[in-house]
């Protein structure tokens, strides 16, 4: 592959593929919520698997509550038994490997090393203003490990709720900006 960064622009000469997967479901959730702003609609959860556009309130006035599922291992003494989030007018995405891991190897990969990602984290969801945003940073910090993933969510302001394995069950950190939203 050639990169020609003053242009922006790669040129692939054959026998690399590139898979979009980290980006689709995130994109299609936007398009979709898209179009059904240009239709009128004031208010909606569109939701393509596991990824949701909470738009306006619900007609009871409650937000758009969705329950995230970010670990296959029970919680740690002392965590929430479950993590729920609002959408009224955002998006949220997640990435991780319990559902998709064998014999103890994730499916995903970082893309440094070629190797799993390390840290123990079983999921991460991000909350931000577009799905396709969302979920590329969800996947790319998942790949990065814990403590990497997290210092990076950080410098980037980013609403991020992380669920990592520990000896004693699954634990919960939430960035400074997802925090702010808990409040």
């Amino acid at each position: 592959m050639k990169l020609d960064p003053d242009t922006r622009r790669a040129f692939q000469t054959g026998g690399v593929a590139l898979d979009l997967s980290s980006i689709a479901k995130g994109y299609a959730v936007d398009l979709c919520a898209e179009r059904l702003r240009a239709l009128g609609v004031p208010s909606f959860l569109m939701e393509i698997g596991g990824e949701f556009v909470g738009q306006g309130v619900k007609p009871d006035v409650q937000p758009w509550w969705v329950a995230l599922e970010l670990s296959d291992v029970a919680p740690a003494p002392g965590e929430p038994p479950a993590t729920d989030v609002a959408l009224v007018n955002l998006s949220v995405a997640t990435s991780g490997d319990f559902v998709r891991r064998r014999d103890g190897v994730s499916h995903l990969i970082d893309g440094r090393t070629g190797e799993a990602p390390r840290g123990g984290l079983t999921g991460v969801a991000v909350v931000h203003e577009r799905c396709m945003d969302a979920d590329a940073w969800a996947t790319a910090l998942f790949a990065l490990g814990a403590e990497e993933a997290f210092s990076l969510a950080e410098r980037m302001g980013l609403a991020v709720v992380f669920a990592q394995r520990t000896p004693d069950g699954s634990r919960t950190r939430l960035t400074e900006a997802a925090e702010a939203m808990a409040e």
